[in-house]
């Protein structure tokens, strides 16, 4: 059977790209933002013009087999799918391929991965779900290279977000976020502390009541010691990584 190298679905294999940098390449962020903050304007949507969206970005549709590979290994997610219909999921890649992924030497596929990385490049993997033949949601997971201030490139997507939903009023729309062991219920403070901070994780999640879907996002920047204890659990094949996760839903199709 093969080893299959899951590096954005699971855990994620990259290196280290130390140093003074600011968000994305322009190319990089069209992608992100195209499965992230223009994701809402695609709920509900067909499938075909969900495919334009992501393929106009620079993403590559998967094969249906990868996609069914992909989701034994996925860790519990949220927002959480109740709804008993199985959703159809169509994945979508960006500054990868499925051969790298799915190579049998992992060293190749890690020696890939860290090549794109050290360019400054991001790595994108993001899951449309659909049912009855519209978009339900999207799940995005973002390798991202580890720099001085690569938490921009999370926080833009995170203002991008924010930004769509109205006065929050904790009724028909909330939002609460955490950097490290700290709650904030003020965006603009979570922004502010996330973009301060390197070696830390944040979550964030938000509900809009009137449209009718949440987001969840997850920011993940490891210290040394973080990053050689993966290292060491996974006999090399997990390295220093900075990454993001986005799963946004439609909470009436998804059965919230």
């Amino acid at each position: 059977m093969k080893k299959i190298l899951l590096m954005a679905m699971v855990a994620f294999a990259f290196m280290a790209c130390n140093g003074n940098g600011a968000d994305a390449p322009s190319k990089d962020q069209k992608a992100i933002d195209a499965a992230t903050v223009q994701a809402p304007s695609l709920i509900g949507q067909a499938p075909e013009a969900v495919d334009k969206a992501l393929v106009k970005a620079g993403f590559t549709q998967a094969d249906v087999e990868f996609a069914k590979v992909a989701k034994r290994h996925l860790p519990a997610r949220a927002p959480q799918m109740q709804n008993a219909e199985e959703p159809v999921e169509v994945v979508y890649l960006y500054n990868i391929t499925e051969d790298i992924m799915e190579n049998e030497d992992q060293s190749k596929s890690i020696a890939y991965v860290n090549s794109v990385l050290a360019k400054g490049d991001c790595i994108v993997i993001a899951m449309a779900m659909y049912l009855e033949d519209k978009l339900a949601g999207i799940a995005c997971d973002v390798m991202v290279p580890m720099k001085d201030s690569c938490s921009l490139i999370y926080t833009t997507v995170s203002d991008g977000l924010f930004k769509q939903m109205p006065k929050i009023d904790n009724v028909y729309a909330t939002w609460q976020g955490q950097v490290g062991k700290e709650m904030y219920t003020d965006h603009a403070a979570f922004v502010a502390a996330l973009a301060a901070a390197k070696a830390v994780e944040a979550n964030e999640m938000g509900s809009y009541m009137e449209k009718g879907y949440g987001y969840y996002g997850h920011w993940d920047y490891p210290d040394e010691a973080e990053i050689a204890a993966r290292q060491a659990k996974n006999e090399g094949i997990f390295a220093d990584c900075s990454m993001f996760v986005i799963d946004l839903a439609h909470m009436d199709l998804m059965g919230f």
